[in-house]
């Protein structure tokens, strides 16, 4: 699955839409390494895609095993899960994003809140439920990138100089100097990341 940031359509600064695209795209990525049941991370990247209208992108692979369980109705507890964590990382970005700059933007945040919107509203069948079960979502979003800022600023730092980074070991790298932590250790903080959210 890919989340993109869209180009809004405005007078912002480059440098300003820059950052902001840098942590849009650092916040789903960083979601998308702690929560583990989400595809593997495979790419993130600050440069524009003028083809789908993105200022930037974080691409992390989905079986299609996962797709068609869901469209078969399968509701089993790690199908579920699995669907929560896509949305947490889909609206990340824009989390991210409104916590550097001060400001949420809809019009870049607004496919990745579409996508959520269509998973808990395929979840939930009703538009109401939909809507409190993506608020719940949200909110837990806004807990993981509390939680994890300073792995998201390092994410931000590294696509401001690199433009893209590319597989999860890459992440990894860049998530243990942020935290200063061996590989060992940050599995252990990992797991602590995924016990809070479940709380």
């Amino acid at each position: 699955m890919a989340t993109g940031r869209k180009a809004p359509k405005g007078a912002r600064s480059r440098l300003t839409a820059l950052e902001g695209t840098a942590y849009h795209e650092a916040g789903h990525a960083v979601a998308a390494f702690y929560l583990r049941r989400t595809g593997r991370l495979r790419r993130v990247t600050i440069v524009p895609d003028e083809k789908a209208g993105t200022l930037g992108h974080t691409q992390h692979w989905c079986t299609p095993a996962y797709w068609r369980k869901l469209d078969e109705g399968d509701w089993s507890a790690p199908v579920r899960l699995r669907l929560e964590e896509e949305c947490i990382v889909l609206l990340a970005g824009g989390i991210a994003e409104k916590r550097a700059t001060g400001r949420y933007n809809r019009v870049g945040a607004r496919s990745d809140r579409e996508k959520a919107a269509d998973l808990a509203l395929h979840a939930c069948g009703d538009d109401r439920i939909a809507s409190a079960f993506l608020k719940w979502l949200s909110l837990r979003a806004e807990g993981l990138v509390n939680v994890r800022w300073r792995e998201i600023e390092a994410i931000a730092a590294a696509l401001l100089r690199h433009k893209t980074l590319k597989g999860r070991s890459r992440i990894s790298e860049i998530v243990d100097e942020a935290l200063g932590l061996s590989r060992a250790r940050r599995g252990a903080v990992a797991a602590s990341t995924r016990r809070r959210l479940a709380s």
